[in-house]
């Protein structure tokens, strides 16, 4: 499956907490950090392109994302002001990882990206297809999947040392799952593999009838991960055997799986785009609370410190009490609905996203949102040498803003 967002309010990023702030991107081209207890925004930086789908990343005084406009950016955390920015050949759509003084991410150019914490490129290496999926690194190995079909695990000087090749695109939403030796990720050709880490042997395979954009979570020797047949799946880690199954009614294939205080949490979102759900469930699969949406929380919840996160296609970005799903607060990000259009196999579609606000169990109409304004982004910036070629044409930076 692939998309490409357009200009609009949805929220389709995994955040981050870090100090007290909670980061995340928005398709209006916005990254903010608001206050994680009050929910007010602190600042908010505008790129030229949807700022991110995925999880962003913090080190030190530094808060990193990727935009649609094919940069990566370096901001400050507390004050939103740009440090530097990396230019790729395409999207940079996943999440960052970090090793060493070192970070790596992925872009839908084809290649895996390794720099300092300055932005100045390290190395590069190429897969065949777009890097939309975050990576992990574990002991200085670097496992990141793409649309090539293959997962990769990459050395910290850029050299292959395995890959394994599925049936489908390799996208994952959250970063890919390790679990001591193991390693678990979806497939598009219907699949959650089980790999051995360190020489990248299959242990198992599990069909799950669809596609799936996650790698799950694993919790007392249980895989828990959605697919696209509007399931939430527990698996045995060592067996690959399925114990159980609960039908949602929303696809779950792309939400990010979080455990906390020995419950699951899980999002979704309806093939229409018109609703979405963040739901809690035991580990045998009753359900505690459902929170919905009127829009998709394809990207699920991210939980930190006791506090739950949540972002939806309904441009609101939320805190939920993670024990009773009660809404705490929730954030506007304004403009309109985000149109998107979506490639699932031979399907192609154009669909507007709908705004409205979120409820518990109950789904109520929001109001429509007016545009957010236009801020300044700062000059004193400047973008690190890229060159390189991809397919037929041939990037090049050479200079930046002073």
């Amino acid at each position: 499956m692939r998309w490409r967002h357009e200009y609009g309010g949805t929220i389709a990023c995994r955040p981050c907490e870090d100090d007290g702030i909670v980061y995340f991107g928005c398709d209006n081209y916005f990254f903010y950090a608001l206050n994680a207890e009050t929910g007010e925004e602190i600042w908010s930086f505008k790129s030229g392109g949807c700022a991110g789908n995925y999880t962003p990343m913090v080190i030190g005084r530094v808060v990193f994302f990727g935009s649609y406009d094919g940069f990566l950016y370096a901001l400050d955390k507390k004050t939103g002001m740009i440090l530097w920015k990396f230019r790729t050949g395409d999207r940079v759509v996943p999440g960052v990882a970090a090793y060493d003084g070192k970070i790596v991410f992925g872009s839908s150019d084809g290649y895996v990206y390794c720099l300092d914490l300055e932005g100045n490129e390290i190395w590069r290496f190429r897969t065949g297809d777009e890097v939309v999926s975050t990576p992990v690194i574990v002991e200085g190995r670097i496992y990141i999947g793409s649309y090539d079909s293959s997962m990769y695990c990459l050395g910290m000087e850029g050299n292959e040392i395995w890959r394994f090749r599925t049936g489908g695109a390799i996208g994952n939403v959250a970063p890919v799952n390790i679990y001591g030796d193991k390693i678990f990720f979806g497939s598009w050709d219907l699949n959650m593999y089980c790999l051995d880490r360190v020489n990248g042997k299959e242990i198992w395979r599990f069909n799950a009838g669809r596609g799936i954009l996650s790698g799950g979570a694993v919790f007392n020797g249980v895989l828990y991960f959605g697919s696209k047949m509007d399931c939430l799946h527990a698996v045995d880690i060592e067996t690959g055997k399925e114990l159980w199954r609960i039908k949602t009614g929303h696809h779950t294939h792309a939400s990010n799986v979080a455990t906390y205080k020995g419950r699951i949490y899980f999002g979704g979102g309806e093939d229409g785009y018109e609703r979405g759900l963040i739901e809690c469930v035991e580990p045998d699969g009753k359900e505690i609370w459902r929170f919905v949406t009127n829009g998709p929380s394809w990207v699920g919840p991210y939980i930190n410190n006791g506090k739950l996160f949540a972002g939806s296609w309904n441009c609101y970005f939320y805190r939920l009490d993670p024990d009773t799903g009660k809404e705490i607060w929730k954030f506007r990000t304004g403009g309109t609905p985000s149109k998107e259009k979506v490639i699932d196999h031979s399907e192609v579609a154009l669909v507007t996203i709908i705004t409205g606000e979120g409820v518990f169990r109950e789904e109520e109409r929001g109001e429509k949102y007016s545009p957010m304004p236009e801020i300044e982004i700062s000059e004193d910036l400047y973008e690190t040498k890229s060159e390189y070629s991809f397919g037929s044409k041939t990037y090049k930076v050479e200079s930046g803003y002073r």
